[in-house]
């Protein structure tokens, strides 16, 4: 006799999501983040402070809502040039 199970698997870690609301291009600071425990549906590479901090935005973000390293890119100096290609 066969018996079919269902499994959910989760992964629980700290990563770090938004104090709160932000607009794109905005550079992080440490009070910017917090760093919370989550379950995840996959496991991942979770992100440091010295990471995020100084890092811009690419996207808002909500309050509480994760910050992956997929929504970080480099900051630019407000009086330095953008490039466009």
């Amino acid at each position: 006799r066969e018996t079919p199970i269902v499994v959910d698997v989760r992964f629980r870690q700290l990563v770090a999501v938004a104090a709160r609301p932000m607009s794109a291009r905005h550079t992080l600071a440490a009070g910017d983040v917090r760093f919370e425990p989550r379950d995840l549906a996959r496991a991942g590479i979770a992100l440091t402070l010295e990471q995020v901090a100084g890092q811009a935005l690419r996207r808002p973000v909500a309050t509480g809502e994760v910050i992956s390293e997929r929504d970080l890119i480099a900051a630019v100096a407000p009086d330095e040039p953008q490039v466009i290609k």
